[in-house]
């Protein structure tokens, strides 16, 4: 009798270890880095419609950029309210979208190939006061093309 209980407990204690592993086994298996990200889009095509040709500050400007990131505006123009530089533009693509690469132009025109990347011209800094010009093509995933005047 006392052979037949302890067995119970070697069989209830393994298969315990068993499941632990089991859990342990397929947590490891499926990784956070292994589940896509759910990302949420905010719909900014209206903040692109009310500053356009007007004064923009730097987080209007942040605001246009997304929309032009997530293919929600196609043209854009304004006058900075304050100065920027390619730097900043850089943090604000890279807010909206990790990795995203900024690219300096000696020219403002866009690329044969399309890479979704913001192509900016032709100066380091943007004076405040000096109109913006943003633009994409009509495609998904377009290139962004930000020139000074």
């Amino acid at each position: 009798m006392k052979g037949i209980a302890l067995e119970y407990i070697f069989a209830v204690a393994i298969i315990a270890v068993v499941i632990v592993v089991s859990i342990g086994f397929i947590t490891g298996l499926v990784k956070p880095e292994f589940i896509p990200r759910i990302r949420l889009v905010s719909d900014v095509r209206y903040a692109c419609a009310q500053h356009n040709g007007t004064q923009i500050s730097f987080d209007n400007f942040k605001t246009v950029l997304y929309g032009f990131l997530t293919d929600q505006c196609s043209s854009f123009s304004a006058e900075l309210k304050q100065g920027m530089t390619i730097d900043d533009i850089r943090r604000a693509a890279e807010e909206t979208e990790e990795g995203m690469q900024v690219v300096q132009l000696n020219s403002c025109h866009f690329l044969g190939t399309n890479t979704h990347t913001v192509y900016v011209c032709c100066s380091d800094l943007f004076e405040a006061g000096k109109n913006i010009n943003i633009t994409r093509r009509e495609i998904k995933n377009s290139d962004v093309l930000i020139c000074g005047q």
